[in-house]
């Protein structure tokens, strides 16, 4: 009986386990969502931060697409825009409108 539970034991050590490793490729939607986030950095950095925010509206709408990352960024393009509503209003009280 010992020799069958050492076999047991050693034949399981062996064969390698099917939960180690996924094998599935991830979700489409988080592919789409990291793809989002990625245009929406982009366009933080090229000056629309107003493009970023209506990139991620509907990432931040579903609580099964929303992450940390996404919020962050979305952040990040809500301060751009505040800084630029603040110099722009800045420069009207100083009377200098844009033309």
């Amino acid at each position: 009986m010992k020799t069958l539970a050492a076999g047991l034991t050693l034949l399981l050590a062996l064969v390698p386990s099917r939960t180690a490793l996924p094998t599935h490729a991830p979700a489409m939607h988080v592919m789409v969502r990291d793809s989002i986030i990625a245009e929406a950095r982009e366009a933080i950095a090229n000056g629309r931060p107003w493009r970023a925010t209506r990139l991620l509206a509907p990432v931040l709408r579903d609580s099964a697409l929303r992450t940390s990352e996404a919020e962050l960024v979305a952040a990040m393009a809500a301060a751009v825009l505040a800084a630029a509503d603040n110099s722009a209003k800045a420069d009207f009280n100083a009377g200098r409108v844009a033309a």
